[in-house]
């Protein structure tokens, strides 16, 4: 087993995303045709949240301002400032642009 640090998390490179159905062999020293795997580049743009433990498939863009609730399961990309929870994600409502203002104040004050 890996060690896992709690404190912090990453968005990893050459991630890739596989079926566990069983039809399908998973291991990284199988040749590709006996393996079922997906591989797209995922988007995170900027002010972007995602919960802990959501899942975000391959292909998918996280377009800016997006919330993704804990748990989540993102098939689809999402739009600008909204907010998205469940299995699979849906959004619920928009999200607040009022942080934006503080980003602004933010980076006149550490002159940006």
């Amino acid at each position: 087993m890996h060690p896992i640090d709690r404190d912090t998390s990453r968005v990893g490179l050459k991630v890739c995303a596989a079926g566990a159905s069983g039809k399908t062999m998973t291991n990284p020293n199988i040749p590709k045709k006996y393996k079922n795997e997906t591989k797209a580049t995922i988007y995170i743009r900027r002010h972007t949240i995602v919960g802990t433990g959501s899942i975000i498939m391959p292909g998918v863009e996280l377009r800016e301002g997006t919330s993704i609730g804990a748990m989540s399961l993102v098939r689809k990309s999402t739009e600008e400032w909204s907010i998205y929870v469940g299995n699979p994600a849906k959004k619920i409502k928009d999200r607040s642009r009022e942080l934006l203002k503080l980003e602004k104040e933010f980076l006149k004050e550490i002159g940006k």
